[in-house]
């Protein structure tokens, strides 16, 4: 629930049981005492868990006792369970509400609680008047009936009690008021005489210290006896006599008053006198000090001149000091943005190691804002993060022995940013005038640096272990050539220690005639940066040279700037004895090769000429051999015209057998002399139009292809550099083939495609990955082949059918495969029985 109402919170009671005060921007406008009244009255009225806000330049520091930072940017605090001291301030309402203690109470309003009736009729009745003041004598509340002693008077209204007491009673609440403070007890004096409704009454006054108050507050009571009212009742002295006498009454009351202003006087005079001593004692320093400054004056006069010639020196001097001032200024500014700019965090602590500033990378780097980190001790930042104990040995050992860390480094997991390893630097700020002392820390993120750092160690420690393990002598040298690691096979080849190897130790092992021109080359090698190279020889353990070929590469950054070298030996003894050995072979081997050349070139020329015989044998034999085949079949022929009636059956069918055979071996004799052409005929590779070449196949074979009713699809095969007499043959024999192995139960159905593959994107080691090739499809659905025989069918004379099936001389692959090896391709076949078959060609684009 919330309520609004216009309420002063310095007077009026507040409300109670509250979850939430919010008081912003208005303690700014008031005193000490009255924020501290103002925070008490909101500490009374919250709950136990209740919250308090105020602005951003107010706090609670006069009310520590009662209230909790519970956030220290957003200015919240927490209500502390301790007793609450509500400070209540009279105001003229309530003192008019005392004066009518008989006011009648509405009729309408019933009280259920007859205990609170009874206490609040007891306290109206039988209680004294009094009223309680403050320790400069204001009166904040009204208890009881005081009209009969304290009345306003006339003027300015106050509260002052000692301006309305009545006649009579002022001087006595004065002395009453001033014993009860020096003494700090109660203080009661009786029978003070004091007019009360036009007669003389007695009043006895008491003033007793409230306790346990924050401020200073004093309760004074009024007590009025009816004995004590002088003209109805009798007074005994001190001799016992009666005195009804009203002014005898008087007499012996002023007599007990002048005693009681006697006592207070001689207390007075005794205060004054030794006031007066002290007076003395006082004016007589006075009297000497006077002198002393007489004479000071004297001498500060004979000064003057000399401090007006000084005055002047000193308006120069002032003059300079502005004008540093300024560069000073200027300084300050320039340094204050440079620490702003950069890119570290630093911190700025104080002697008692609380940080005093830091600058916006320290910010944006732990995440976290100014209210969190300035005035905290460097040791409880970040959930006490940086409580480190040798961390704190030296800081704390900056100040005192003016000593420094640098690269001092921690590794933490921050909240905020994670596991990061840190670099610290700290050293005192040092400055002639200012009398503080400083630390200024600085903070290196080297998380990257360390990690890298650290992987190369690894990396360092597993090429170690990798060149230990390895047979191969292994070496390391660093930028000016000095070795810095040999691996086990060189301690072991050698039988020395890292520490006589290392630098230019090595050189000792090195053969004294290759000590020089190893030396000069390795030089050149660092001065240049070249790959070192050279074949020397060095000592082993038991006392042989053994040569070696050493080789050094230059390891470079990606500015190309060296930072070490890497190094290896390898043992080529034996290598080198044999290559004296084989060079003494070889010479003889030349001679010997010479001699085999000259027989060789001889018999070459008998081979070239024994070729040209075998080429006009095989042509004149080819030719001859197709003379009497043709005069077979043209004699058969004529038999089976001329001579058809007077030859049986059997001669018949002997004649068409023999014209059948005949006709087999032309079609033999004229594939071996296509074979034979391929291998010996000229390749005139020319750019050729692939589609344009298979149409001619086409028309060539048409009648074969109508008798089939085949169905051929070609696509656009594109151009190729080939041999077009061989490739109009290739593709002949393909295409024939295909007609041939039809399945007599369909159509034959024929597809030739190509496409441009990369030679890396193919499967087949024989084709250069580099190169770019035609690839040439030809399927056909005819009655295949077992795939046990895709190799076998390019093989010559090679058949999978008999004659009687097929016929064919078993001749056209092998053809094929020849022509396509001339053009430096390949030829492969996929086929499955009753599957139709497919010819892939791949053929060099150039």
């Amino acid at each position: 629930m919330c309520v609004f109402a216009h309420q002063n919170f310095l007077k009026d009671p507040p409300f109670g049981k509250m979850d939430f005060v919010s008081c912003r921007n208005v303690l700014i406008y008031m005193d000490a005492y009255l924020q501290k009244k103002a925070l008490t009255t909101f500490h009374y009225a919250l709950n136990p868990t209740g919250f308090l806000l105020l602005g951003k330049s107010e706090t609670i520091s006069s009310v520590t006792d009662l209230f909790a930072v519970a956030e220290k940017t957003e200015k919240v605090f927490s209500r502390k369970n301790v007793p609450a001291r509500f400070m209540p301030i009279a105001s003229q309402r309530s003192e008019q509400n005392m004066g009518l203690p008989h006011a009648k109470t509405s009729p309408d309003i019933m009280h259920a609680d007859y205990k609170k009736i009874a206490d609040d009729l007891i306290l109206s009745q039988y209680t004294p008047a009094g009223v309680i003041v403050n320790e400069g004598l204001d009166i904040v509340d009204f208890r009881g009936i005081t009209t009969p002693y304290l009345e306003q008077g006339p003027g300015k209204p106050s509260h002052n009690v000692l301006l309305m007491a009545k006649p009579g009673l002022g001087f006595e609440l004065r002395n009453l008021l001033h014993k009860s403070k020096k003494t700090k007890s109660p203080i009661r004096k009786e029978n003070i005489p004091i007019q009360l409704n036009g007669h003389l009454s007695a009043v006895a006054i008491e003033v007793i210290p409230l306790p346990n108050t924050i401020d200073a507050y004093y309760l004074i009571l009024f007590h009025t006896a009816n004995s004590q009212v002088l003209k109805s009742g009798t007074i005994v002295n001190k001799r016992g006599t009666h005195l009804a006498d009203e002014k005898d009454q008087l007499i012996y009351q002023l007599e007990r008053e002048l005693a009681q202003v006697r006592e207070d006087m001689r207390n007075i005079t005794q205060d004054q006198e030794a006031i007066n001593e002290e007076l003395q004692s006082a004016n007589e320093e006075l009297l000497s000090g006077n002198e002393e400054l007489q004479s000071l004056n004297e001498e500060l006069e004979t000064s003057k001149e000399e401090q007006q010639s000084a005055n002047e020196a000193l308006t120069m001097v002032n003059q300079e000091i502005i004008a540093l001032n300024e560069q000073v200024t200027t300084t300050r500014d320039y340094a204050e943005a440079i620490i702003a700019n950069m890119r570290e965090p630093l911190l700025v602590l104080d002697k008692s190691l609380r940080i005093k500033t830091a600058n916006n990378a320290f910010y944006k780097t732990f995440r976290v804002n100014e209210s969190e980190t300035e005035n905290v001790l460097v040791y409880d930042i970040g959930n006490k993060q940086w409580d480190i104990p040798e961390l704190r040995t030296l800081l704390e050992n900056i100040l005192p022995e003016k000593s420094t860390f640098t690269d001092f480094e921690i590794t933490h997991t921050f909240t905020a940013i994670g596991k990061r390893s840190m670099l610290l630097n700290a050293r005192e700020i040092i400055t002639q005038n200012s009398l503080e002392k400083l630390i200024l820390l600085s903070i290196e993120d080297s998380t990257v640096e360390i990690n890298l750092r650290n992987q190369e160690r690894l990396v360092q420690k597993q090429l170690q272990f990798i060149a230990d393990a390895m047979p191969e002598k292994v070496w390391t040298a660093d930028v000016a050539g000095n070795a810095n690691y040999f691996n086990q096979c060189w301690l072991t080849y050698t039988g020395l220690t890292f520490d006589d190897l290392k630098d230019w130790g090595w050189e000792r092992i090195i053969h004294p005639d290759d000590r020089v021109e190893t030396q000069k080359s390795w030089q050149h090698s660092v001065y240049t940066g070249t790959d070192f190279e050279l074949q020397h020889r060095f000592l082993n353990a038991d006392g042989a040279y053994k040569w070696h070929f050493s080789r050094s590469i230059a390891q470079k950054d990606e500015q190309g700037v060296i930072r070490m070298w890497i190094g290896t030996n390898t043992e080529i003894h034996e290598q080198k004895t044999q290559h004296d050995v084989l060079e003494k072979a070889v010479v003889s081997r030349t001679f010997e090769l010479q001699e085999a050349n000259e027989t060789l070139g001889e018999r070459n020329e008998e081979l070239q000429h024994m070729n040209k015989e075998l080429e006009a044998f095989a042509y004149v034999s080819s030719h001859d051999l197709q003379e009497p085949l043709r005069k077979i079949q043209t004699f058969a022929g004529r038999i089976l015209e001329e001579e058809n009636q007077h030859l049986t059956d059997n001669g018949k069918s002997y004649l068409q057998r023999l014209q059948l055979a005949a006709a087999r071996m032309q079609q033999l004799i004229q594939d071996l002399l296509a074979f034979s052409r391929v291998n010996t005929a000229e390749r005139n590779v020319e750019l050729t139009d692939l589609s344009a070449l298979v149409g001619d196949v086409l028309s060539e074979i048409e009648e074969a292809i109508a008798d089939k009713q085949a169905i051929i699809d070609v696509s656009e095969l594109g151009t190729a550099s080939v041999s077009v007499f061989q490739f109009r043959q290739l593709m002949h024999n393909l295409i024939g083939n295909a007609l041939k192995f039809s399945n007599p139960a369909i159509s034959p159905h024929i597809r030739i495609k190509s496409q441009l593959v990369k030679g890396s994107e193919l499967p087949y080691t024989t084709l250069l990955p580099e190169k770019t090739y035609c690839h040439i499809t030809i399927t056909d659905n005819g009655i295949g082949f077992d795939a046990q025989y895709r190799d076998r069918i390019f093989d010559v004379f090679q058949r999978l059918h008999s004659q009687e099936q097929y016929n064919g001389t078993g001749i056209g692959l092998a053809i094929a495969k020849k022509i396509v090896e001339n053009h430096n391709g390949i030829i492969m076949a996929t086929s499955e029985l009753n599957k139709g078959a497919q010819f892939d060609i791949y053929i060099p684009v150039i």
